[in-house]
Parts: structure tokens; sequence; C-alpha cells
């Protein structure tokens, strides 16, 4: 039977080889990132959670254990998780953003042909 699908058989064909191994994979992916997610501070804390919450922060883990492939460890899995969540400096700078710089003021002197 032929599937009809929207995405091109080689993504289809790398989805298919891959299901048997990555989706446990993924699972060991979403308990570390929860757990990277606590310990600090308050407001970071809740910013991440919500991202996870919302399915954000799986591509790029999912793309790193495709690469990995099957025969690929718990390193993989940990190497899925290393990337960058919400930090405070991304916030400080969303709170208050850099001042613009001064209009630059170009002044014409008129100069006197008439002699």
């Amino acid at each position: 039977m032929t599937r009809h699908s929207a995405v091109p058989p080689p993504v289809t064909a790398v989805l298919d080889a891959s299901s048997r191994w990555l989706p446990a994979r993924m699972g060991g992916v979403e308990q570390m990132l929860r757990e990277q997610v606590v310990g600090h501070g308050e407001a970071l804390a809740g910013d991440a959670a919500s991202t996870l919450e919302a399915g954000g922060k799986r591509l790029r883990p999912m793309l790193v254990l495709l690469c990995a492939g099957e025969a690929a460890g718990e390193e993989a899995v940990r190497a899925a998780t290393a990337m960058r969540m919400p930090s405070p400096a991304n916030a400080r700078a969303i709170a208050r953003p850099m001042p613009r710089p001064p209009p630059v003021i170009r002044a014409v002197l008129a100069t006197d042909d008439t002699d």
C-alpha cells in the first residue's frame, strides 16, 4: 500500500527507520530538559517551563538524535539537550533596550560670493 504524504520520501524514510528507537530517546530528552529548567531562579524556571509546555525546544534535539543514530547511547541524549534556554541576560535586554545613538546634525554655512 502506498501512502500519500506531503513529506518528501527521503524524510519519510528517515522517520520510518527511526520510529523503533527515536520516541524512547526523545522521552529521555524530555526528562533532561525538564530537569535543566529548575535551580536557575523562579523567573527563568517559569519561562523555560512555559517554553517546554508549549512544545518548544524539540526540533534540534530530534535532529541531533537522528544524526547520532540508533547505536548512539546516553551521550547522544545529553548532546541533544545541550541548547540555549532563556537566560536572565535576554530578559534584561528586553526589559531595558539599548539606547539609540544621538542624531547626527550637519550644519551648512552659507558663503557670501558677492565680492
